[in-house]
């Protein structure tokens, strides 16, 4: 469901049978819907997928998506290379193929292997290769006295939005009054954000129904 947080509206929403049940494709048919080119769609890490990364960024979506930490098996960063630092916001350029062949294998730092290829219409006609360009982000966190780490992927110019712009976006900033709150009740969601001539970037949110605004330094 896509939820104006400012106007507490329904805006619009996708439903599907529960044998069918696909969140990915919920997002992407939501997001395709929406024609303002301003809107900012940030999800949790249950969205993390490289095929949606790339249809994203083809049809000219900007996002800012959680993904699993580079230590985890299943990341998207799995053989990227990343700097040795803790934290880090770095340009994050790979192949997505659907080739497993041994060219593939031996530079799995910048080719990814996509085994649903089948399924994915981008891979047909010959076409083997899809690029796939954006940012990785990390940065550490603290909840009481526990620290973690936030990973990031987005494909937001590192020109026009820093990483503290990032973080803000996302609710990770402490600067943001309703971030404790969020944090409380917000489950895996998705919502967009954009700009308005104030300065202030407003939320919409699906999934959860809940207002998150900053002033944009």
């Amino acid at each position: 469901m896509l939820y104006d947080v400012l106007n507490h509206t329904c805006v619009d929403m996708v439903l599907q049978p529960g044998s069918e049940k696909n969140e990915d494709s919920a997002f992407l048919d939501l997001a395709e819907r929406v024609e303002d080119p301003n809107v900012i769609y940030t999800c949790d890490r249950g969205y993390e997928c490289l095929m949606t990364f790339h249809r994203l960024d083809q049809s000219g979506k900007h996002f800012v998506i959680r993904i699993k930490d580079e230590s985890s098996a299943t990341s998207t960063l799995k053989h990227y290379p990343t700097p040795e630092t803790e934290e880090y916001d770095i340009p994050f350029d790979v192949t997505l193929t659907s080739r497993n062949n041994k060219k593939v294998k031996e530079n799995w730092d910048t080719y990814k292997y996509i085994s649903s290829y089948p399924k994915h219409p981008e891979f047909s006609n010959g076409v083997t290769e899809l690029p796939l360009h954006g940012r990785a982000v990390r940065f550490k966190v603290k909840c009481g006295e526990k620290e973690s780490f936030i990973t990031l992927f987005a494909n937001l110019s590192a020109d026009s939005f820093s990483t503290d712009d990032l973080k803000k976006i996302t609710g990770c900033a402490g600067r943001s009054k309703s971030v404790s709150e969020i944090s409380k009740r917000a489950g895996p969601g998705t919502y967009s954000r954009q700009k308005e001539r104030s300065g202030h970037w407003r939320g919409v949110r699906q999934d959860d129904h809940l207002q998150h605004e900053f002033e944009n330094p």
